[in-house]
Parts: structure tokens; sequence; C-alpha cells
């Protein structure tokens, strides 16, 4: 009987070998970038639309070229290159033949945030210059505490400065001149951690400022604007739904809505639809109110090739 149970043990055991051997692992699910935008100009769906920007990536998921569109003519490309660590060193701006009439490049001390910022043009002859450059400084957390501006010239434009809470909450935002005069800052007030108030002002005046609500999942619901006398100058109301795709009747989507009413009654709409991946899909933007001009924009994915560069 024991020699009876010890076969029966060492078949089962044989078994679950087998099975495991043979046992397929579940596929990964493959990631998804957004290769593609294109632009209609109206709704109901029309039948033709424009290319406004492509993109291309290397197999790591980021991108290498960029290339943007208007009314579907081709107007400027974009290669993008990184170092050995995966941060981004330099972004081309290339003309139709492929030819670099601009750019930025970036430097970095430690950490993949860049210490330095600089941006060049092109000349009548085709010469490259620096516009303009960044420094910039952060803070033991690794959250950007000062930025100065400089000039083709080298010489000091602006600096800007940021300040934080004891819970890390960026609460002031600040510009001074070349001489370190105060030109201009904007104040945040934070409830639950959420945006509750901002204020802006420039050369000591107020310039406006704004309240913010949300709901019980931290969601913003609403914005009201105001001059500086305190009167309303717009009230932008947010929306999260599930419902059909305005652009594909077969699809059910998550569609988040902006809408801002001015003192004139008119607004500005912006609807944006996202699949289950929670990739935005469709835009639309529509101002001002009842127009039939609606413009939308339609968003392609297709899953990461293996390597492009």
């Amino acid at each position: 009987m024991k020699r009876i149970i010890s076969l029966i043990t060492a078949l089962l055991a044989l078994a679950l070998i087998f099975a495991s051997c043979n046992r397929k692992e579940p596929e990964p699910e493959p990631v998804y970038v957004k290769v593609k935008e294109i632009t209609h100009d109206r709704l109901p769906d029309p039948t033709e639309g424009y290319i406004s920007k492509e993109w291309e990536y290397n197999r790591y998921g980021a991108p290498v070229y960029e290339t943007d569109y208007y009314d579907g003519s081709f107007e400027q490309r974009y290669s993008y290159a990184y170092d050995e660590d995966g941060r981004l060193v330099n972004r081309d701006h290339l003309d139709e033949n492929g030819v670099k009439v601009g750019g930025e490049s970036y430097t970095y001390a430690e950490g993949i945030q860049p210490t330095a910022y600089y941006v060049y043009g092109s000349d009548e002859k085709g010469e490259l210059y620096i516009s303009y450059w960044d420094e910039k400084v952060y803070d033991e957390f690794g959250r950007i505490s000062q930025e100065k501006h400089y000039s083709s010239d080298g010489r000091l434009t602006h600096t800007n400065g940021y300040e934080y809470d004891n819970d890390g909450n960026l609460v002031r935002e600040y510009s001074l001149d070349e001489k370190g005069e105060l030109m201009s800052e904007r104040l945040t007030a934070y409830k639950n951690g959420l945006v509750s108030e901002v204020k802006a002002y420039y050369l000591g005046g107020l310039e406006f400022y704004y309240t913010q609500e949300h709901d019980e999942g931290g969601f913003i619901t609403k914005r009201t604007e105001y001059e500086p006398d305190g009167n309303v100058k717009t009230v932008t109301e947010f929306t999260r739904t599930r419902e059909k795709s305005w652009f594909n009747e077969e699809l059910e989507v998550d569609v988040e809505t902006e809408t801002t009413y001015y003192d004139e009654g008119t607004f500005y709409m912006s609807r944006e639809e996202y699949n289950d991946r929670h990739d935005i899909i469709y835009k639309a933007i529509q101002f001002p109110r009842n127009s039939d001009d609606i413009e939308w924009t339609e968003y392609i994915y297709e899953p990461l090739v293996e390597d492009k560069g």
C-alpha cells in the first residue's frame, strides 16, 4: 500500500512539473505611445482632418522625433537626444531639410534635474547663437528654488524664486529684475492639500486672483476669477462624467469638461475624452457661445515598437 501511495505521489509531482514547464506565462500588456494628432475644424464629424503633430520614440518610450504641422503642411521638426542615464540633453529644431535652425540643451550636476538650460536660434546666414539661458538651483528635496535668466550677451535679466510650506506645497513664486527688485509674485493658499486661492501681483499691485472649489475626491469643480476691485471676471466649471463619445458612437468614454463663463455671456468650452487606459483620445474646443465651429483633435496611439534608435 505504501508503495502505491509513493508511486501516486511521484506521478502527481511529475504531472505538476510537466504542467509548470508547459504553462505559458501571460503576455505583458503592451505600452502605448501617442504617435499622431489629427485636427478637425468643425462638428459634426467631418470627413477629413489634417495632421497637426507626429511622434517617433526609442525603445524606452522617450520621443526621438516630433514633427509639427500647420493646416496639414510641415512647420518644424524636433529631434531629442539623451545621455546614458536617459536624461534629455538636446532638443534640436530642424527645418524641412533636416538642417538645425535652433534648439535647447540641458546640463546636469546630479540627479534628473537640469542645472542649466540653453536656448539657441539662428541668424540670416544660418549661424547658431545662444538666445538666452537659465541657471537652476534646487533645494535639499529636489524642488526648484531659483532660476536665473541670462540674455544672449550674458547679462542677468531676471531671477525667479520658489518657496514651499512645511507640507511641500508651492506657496510663493516671484520674479526679481536685474537689480534684485521685486517685479511680480504669485501667492497660493491650500485647503486640505488642494489649491484654494491664488493671488497674482505685479509691481506691488494686485493683478488678479481666483478661488477654487473641489469635490470629496479632490477633483476641481469650480474656479472663480476676480478683478482687482473684487468684481467677478470669469467663472469656470469642471465636470467629470462617463458617457458616449461625441466622435465615436461605439465608445463609452470618461469625459472631463471645462466651461468658462464671461460677463458678456459668452463662454469657452473644452471637452476631453479618455479611453480605459486614461489616454486622451479626443479634445474639442468651442468659443464663443453657440458657435457652429468646434475645433477638435483626435489622438492616435500605437504599441511601442522595440527600437527606433
